[in-house]
């Protein structure tokens, strides 16, 4: 009897609004698939907060029953024939191989999830999520992929770029124009905020309030006719942008966003959850100023989505700090302020001209990145011509960025012992060689490195010119390092500078990161 029953999966989701409703686009598709062959039931944990599950999953047929993230330990894992996470991708976290057998498209998918973990091009994102997603989003966008299909593995469930998820409005909608004073009448809507999560009213990924004020008044001035809403979460968290007609900031409920969101005639925001909900509404273009995120990965298609020149490279999600702190140490972070609000008013002024060429597409081919000539253009003359040429031009750099590192805080990678062993750059021999403390373990080591390396460039001749060209002139002198600290070019140009300025100073450097697989 136990055979014929439903094959019972439990879900947990991980996000704020926006990725939960991502997720559950996913959650869908999975249940339309999977419902072709097998009878399913499908519980989810989600968001901490009841309504905004509510607004999400309410009403949905393809969802048995949905609880906050804080009953997650109490869930009876036991009682489910399939247990995963959802993140970018699915991870696996129990499953019952009998139960699984009874379903051929269940069974296919979770073979499919299986392989995809240990595959070479994944496992380091299932072994440290956090540190690996910038990597995984530029190589998701490499292959053409999205937040709103990463989790598709082999585009098993055929997810696009639109939401096949039903978005349920409870309420009727003429009722909720009605109270905000909108019937029949156009209008924009446009925000500015972060999640309530991060308790503040600023973040890097924000466009600047002066900004959004010059916007406002630029389009109350061409457009007049136009009603401009400002959404919010609540004043704590959303200033008040002068020249609004309607402030709803803190005034909305769930369904009172859904039928704004789906009305306007535009909305302008960052990348955001509103943002996801109106793509998920069908309810028209937005327009999306980004910044630290990138485009290709969080990008719709059909919006218009513009980025600044401020940054080479998004920066979302490279350490802990990302969204309440510029990682160049500006003020105001410059990928946001390059952004200049005139551009952003004439690709608005081109859409309500009828001109649907300023709306994004994406990008077809394989997206390159331009880091690598980016970093040639800008420091090649103060890196080793031969280290471009033979590590640094093989690489995927995802992002850099120049920095001073204190010396203490410097490894380095030696050969010994037929292999590479990483050190404090302190014990590596090109420090033991310039201080004098054991000169001929450096030699030595040249000689092994002679026999067993076949690309070996270095020797003490060499060293020695270096260390006279560097005691005549270090003014350009700089060391590249990666995350960690570790040295990737220039160990011998810091056993220089630890020697002649001690490990408690800093020594300049250009950090890159790069996919942990190469």
């Amino acid at each position: 009897m136990y055979m014929n029953d439903k094959i019972r999966i439990l879900i947990k989701v991980n996000g704020g609004f926006g990725t939960v409703l991502v997720r559950a686009n996913y959650i869908y598709c999975l249940y339309d698939y999977l419902s072709a062959d097998s009878e399913v039931s499908i519980d989810v944990v989600a968001h901490k907060s009841k309504a905004m599950n509510d607004a999400i999953f309410q009403g949905l047929d393809c969802i048995n029953h949905y609880f906050p993230e804080q009953q997650w330990d109490e869930v009876q894992m036991h009682t489910y024939d399939l247990t995963f996470s959802l993140d970018m991708y699915p991870k696996i976290i129990s499953y019952n191989n009998k139960r699984i057998k009874t379903s051929e498209r269940l069974l296919t998918i979770v073979r499919k999830w299986q392989e995809f973990a240990i595959s070479d091009t994944s496992k380091e994102y299932y072994r440290n999520i956090r540190e690996a997603k910038p990597y995984e989003m530029r190589r998701l966008m490499n292959n053409h992929k999205s937040i709103l299909n990463s989790a598709d593995i082999d585009g098993i469930l055929g997810i696009d770029e639109d939401y096949r998820l039903p978005v349920h409005i409870s309420k009727d909608e003429n009722d909720i124009l009605e109270k905000f004073g909108l019937s029949h009448k156009e209008f924009i809507t446009v925000q500015r905020g972060i999640n309530p999560k991060l308790k503040s009213t600023e973040s890097p990924k924000m466009w600047s309030q002066n900004n959004y004020e010059t916007l406002i008044t630029m389009l109350k001035e061409s457009y007049p006719e136009k009603v401009i809403v400002q959404l919010g979460e609540s004043p704590e968290h959303c200033k008040l942008l002068a020249g609004v007609d309607v402030n709803a900031v803190g005034k909305t409920d769930w369904d009172d966003l859904k039928v704004l969101l789906k009305h306007a005639a535009l909305h302008i925001d960052g990348e955001c959850g509103m943002v996801h909900l109106r793509k998920a509404l069908n309810g028209g273009p937005s327009v999306v100023l980004f910044g630290i995120t990138p485009i290709d990965y969080f990008g719709y298609e059909g919006n218009i989505n513009i980025k600044g020149d401020g940054c080479s490279s998004f920066c979302g999600e490279i350490n802990s700090g990302w969204e309440y702190r510029c990682l160049k140490g500006c003020e105001k972070a410059p990928c946001m302020e390059s952004i200049d609000p005139q551009f952003v008013f004439e690709r608005i002024k081109e859409y309500l001209c009828g001109n649907d060429n300023v709306c994004y597409q994406r990008d077809k081919t394989t997206l390159f990145s331009s880091n690598f000539n980016s970093i040639v253009k800008k420091y090649g003359s103060r890196i080793d011509a031969e280290y471009i040429n033979s590590w640094l031009g093989k690489q995927t750099i995802y992002y850099y960025e120049e920095c001073k590192v204190r010396v203490s805080q410097l490894k380095a990678h030696v050969f010994k012992q037929n292999r590479w062993t990483e050190v404090p750059l302190g014990e590596c021999y090109a420090f033991k060689y310039v201080s004098g403390d054991n000169r001929e373990i450096y030699q030595k080591n040249m000689l092994v490195r002679d026999k067993k390396l076949v690309d070996n460039i270095h020797s003490t001749s060499r060293f020695d010119e270096l260390i006279a060209s560097l005691d005549n002139n270090s003014q350009d002198m700089m060391i590249i390092v990666d995350e960690f600290n570790l040295i990737k070019d220039g160990q011998h140009r810091a056993s220089w500078w630890m020697n002649k300025y001690g490990a408690n100073s800093e020594i300049p450097a250009l950090r890159i990161y790069l996919n942990p697989n190469n």
